[in-house]
């Protein structure tokens, strides 16, 4: 059964490879970041929704505040959703989804972008339901 921990590590290579073919430097996976990232996808999961947004309202600024991670001059977000990890590769279907996007390939493609992390959640079956990463431009 695939983890999460490995589909995250398999996410970070897909981004960085776009990285490198588009002369961007590969980003540098953050454990803050991470749990930032990871606790979105899991809200998400357990609530039911698919959004930047909680249903509360709060959005990526103010999880990086709960999360006390201050070291940003801009930050970005890109999320995905899948039903089945048996069908296809989320992997593949999330980065190909990403680079299809402006916006989101801008955040991928971003060379003022360094840091990131990197949150899956998946069901008790091993699914994958939600993918988070969030992108760091440093102070």
């Amino acid at each position: 059964m695939l983890t999460a921990e490995s589909l995250e590590e398999r996410l970070l290579e897909e981004i960085n490879q776009a990285r490198a073919m588009n002369q961007s430097p590969p980003l540098r996976r953050s454990e803050s970041l991470n749990a930032i990232a990871k606790a979105h996808s899991r809200d998400m999961l357990e609530r039911g929704y698919f959004d930047h947004r909680t249903p509360e309202g709060l959005g990526l600024k103010d999880r990086f505040e709960r999360g006390r991670f201050t070291n940003w001059r801009r930050i970005a977000e890109n999320i995905s959703s899948s039903q089945s990890c048996s069908s296809f590769n989320p992997i593949k279907a999330a980065v190909q989804g990403w680079m299809n996007s402006p916006g989101h390939r801008h955040n991928i493609l971003d060379k003022q972008m360094q840091e990131t992390g990197i949150g899956i959640a998946m069901d008790a079956q091993g699914k994958v339901f939600y993918i988070t990463q969030v992108f760091v431009a440093p102070k």
